[in-house]
């Protein structure tokens, strides 16, 4: 049985790289951590570490974005980019912008003189944390240099599986939220302290952080939606039982929108309330969804993806859709969408994962026809950058939970992970801009990595949503 509360001495580095140090160290370049190993990672001795997902078995199934490669649970669900990334080191909004600075007048008026956000914003500036390791909340931990070492809270989790899928900053300075298994908590101090402030209806959430202290959390592709607001949970009425994505305007935490299966985007008519209103149309007729994503930077900027339809792209709110270009596909627009995450740092950088379903037919496959994707002009068109099983120990999994760099639009994160043979969890570091290897990893002996949140005080010190399992294959 494999408990977060019984690593925590055993995968902590407390002792000798505390969180405070620095942390502009490249991920792969802390190769003496105790617990981890580098960019090369060692292959595991395991008949196949990339057990079949839910693209191997039927690549354009019912609910392949909801499945994990490894057990078939809903660790690969994403919810949209906009939270801790898009915090500077002053605890103001995604780069310093008004999301609405090129809305034009769009649908719903994003624009400065929207509903303003009257909640206390606190200090204007976070810190790092004082301490070593984080308290109070299960499954959560600090990740100093980019993810080299863990550094686990000592507080136990519920036996089971369980998530910390939902986890932000906000732009309140030093205030994030986390969820673990039905439990919201709240820090004040930057993350280390956490304190339980009730309950989810619903878990595992995602969470989006807002200004002020406001946060969002909804269940993916579920109708649970909830605001917090300091040490109250509030439970909205969403729009659509199948939430696929919620965006929050980066000055303003009052204005959200959210995105149903069609693509159809609603947003709330009264100060952060559940009453809502359909704007723009939906992007297709009918078939499933996997993700609606809202640019930190500019609401009205929209893509949403789809099965067998590949990714649609709004910059007016949702009044007119076309459809992304996938450079190399061998059928440009025959692909699952499968997810999208847009740079807090640049609106034109999109990273997107989607299956190329012609190639995944082929026999054999090398990549199932799955894809780490790249846009650099704003989702209208993209190009491969990662190829599954590209190399031993690079993974893709169905609609795995992308993280964009809070600082360089070049970088982006997500992970890999798995009780089978002991294999643990990968984080992956991918650098567009690198001169030489471009993605790098270290392994963890952990379950897995289900949420990455880059600390607004440091970016390179992530702070990270871990699963727990008791699964007897676990350590």
């Amino acid at each position: 049985m494999w408990l977060l509360a019984a690593l925590a001495a055993g995968c902590s580095e407390a002792a000798t790289t505390p969180v405070t140090t620095d942390v502009a160290v490249d991920v792969a370049a802390d190769a003496d951590a105790a617990q981890s190993t580098d960019g090369v990672a060692v292959d595991v001795a395991a008949p196949d570490v990339n057990p079949p997902d839910a693209a191997d078995a039927d690549v354009a199934g019912p609910d392949t974005a909801h499945a994990d490669a490894a057990d078939a649970d809903p660790v690969n669900q994403d919810a949209s980019s906009a939270d801790a990334a898009g915090l500077d080191a002053a605890g103001l909004d995604a780069a310093g912008s008004d999301a609405a600075g090129s809305d034009g007048g769009g649908a719903g008026d994003v624009s400065g003189d929207a509903a303003s956000d009257t909640l206390d914003a606190g200090p204007t500036s976070w810190t790092l944390p004082t301490c070593t390791t984080p308290t109070g909340a299960p499954g959560v931990a600090f990740g100093p240099k980019g993810g080299a070492t863990l550094q686990i809270s000592t507080a136990a989790v519920q036996l089971g599986k369980t998530y910390t899928m939902g986890l932000t900053a906000v732009g309140a300075a030093n205030v994030l939220y986390a969820e673990h298994a039905g439990t919201v908590y709240h820090s004040t101090d930057a993350g280390c302290a956490w304190t339980p402030i009730g309950s989810a209806p619903t878990s595992p959430l995602r969470m989006i952080g807002a200004p002020g202290h406001r946060a969002y959390a909804f269940y993916d592709n579920g109708q649970t939606l909830v605001r917090l607001d300091n040490a109250t949970v509030t439970t909205l009425t969403a729009p659509t039982a199948n939430l696929l994505g919620l965006g929050v305007h980066p000055k303003q935490a009052d204005v959200v929108r959210v995105g149903g299966t069609t693509g159809q985007l609603w947003q709330n008519t009264t100060a952060g309330s559940g009453l809502w209103q359909q704007i723009g149309k939906a992007a297709v007729s009918g078939g499933t969804g996997y993700r609606v994503g809202f640019s930190p930077l500019n609401l009205d900027r929209v893509i949403y993806g789809a099965m067998t339809k590949g990714l649609f792209l709004t910059t007016d709110g949702g009044k007119s859709w076309a459809a992304a270009n996938f450079v190399g596909a061998i059928t440009p627009q025959n692909l699952n969408g499968m997810n999208v995450a847009f740079s807090p740092v640049e609106e034109s950088t999109v990273w997107a994962m989607a299956i190329d379903l012609n190639e995944s037919l082929q026999i054999p496959s090398k990549t199932n026809g799955k894809y780490l994707w790249r846009s650099t002009d704003g989702g209208g068109s993209f190009s491969k950058v990662v190829a599954h099983l590209q190399v031993n120990d690079v993974t893709l999994t169905n609609g795995v939970h992308l993280r964009p760099d809070a600082t360089d639009a070049n970088v982006v994160r997500w992970a890999f992970g798995t009780c089978f043979s002991g294999y643990g969890t990968n984080l992956y570091r991918y650098d567009d801009g690198a001169p030489g290897a471009k993605l790098t990893w270290v392994n963890h002996p952990i379950a897995g990595i289900v949420e990455i949140v880059h600390h607004p005080a440091a970016p390179d010190l992530l702070v990270l949503g871990l699963r727990a399992d008791d699964n007897p294959q676990c350590p």
